[in-house]
């Protein structure tokens, strides 16, 4: 429950920088990369391009349901689908039968405006999630009205939080020169944060007062 409470304070974040200016949909190819469940014998995509409501795909096992096997790891199969001109594709996967089929782990359409991974537990991420990953530091300003900062993350994005309690590493940071502090995440591939002064009492950004 906490991990849903800190990745749903995330999204919040996020959608607190967004700007509210709306812009026109990039039309572009966007690629839907999956790794195979171990049962299953293929993989298959039902996909609605545009996410109109105009599914491409409605038979079992026919094209352009098709993927394509692109690489074995780990003794898993990835597979991908290419989707050509387009801004925001819907979709679901199935193993060319009706007995399985793949949609999220809330029981919805997958949905990707850009290239995606999705892995056989159904996690989508933005990130090959067997990319080698990077060097990531992040750096804070402390609020003037705190008297500490620590950090939560989520390295890699993935909904497997790596600090979910109060004053207690890996959300330590490191004061490197007045008011600011830092903390570096090694081979992450993505991190999703955020703040707090060792207590529940503040989180940054959400709590301004």
């Amino acid at each position: 429950m906490f991990h849903a409470q800190l990745a749903a304070l995330a999204t919040i974040i996020a959608l607190i920088f967004q700007s509210g200016a709306s812009a026109a949909p990039l039309i572009q190819n966007i690629t839907i990369h999956f790794e195979k469940p171990d049962l299953w014998e293929e993989a298959w995509i039902w996909f609605d391009r545009d996410s109109d409501g105009s599914w491409e795909t409605l038979d079992l096992a026919s094209a352009p349901g098709d993927m394509v096997a692109y690489r074995t790891q780990g003794g898993r199969t990835w597979y991908k689908k290419e989707i050509n001109g387009t801004s925001s594709v819907s979709f679901l996967f199935n193993d060319g039968t009706w007995q399985q089929k793949m949609t999220t782990n809330e029981g919805q359409n997958f949905l990707a405006q850009r290239d995606v991974w999705v892995q056989a537990n159904g996690l989508m991420s933005l990130i090959d999630p067997l990319g080698e990953g990077k060097t990531i530091t992040i750096h804070f300003e402390k609020p003037d009205r705190w008297q500490e900062a620590w950090i939560w993350f989520d390295k890699n994005s993935d909904y497997e939080w790596e600090t979910t309690e109060l004053k207690s590493p890996p959300g330590d940071m490191i004061a490197y020169r007045p008011g600011w502090y830092q903390k570096t995440i090694k081979k992450a591939l993505s991190v999703t944060f955020l703040f707090n002064d060792g207590s529940w009492n503040q989180k940054f950004p959400l709590d301004r007062q």
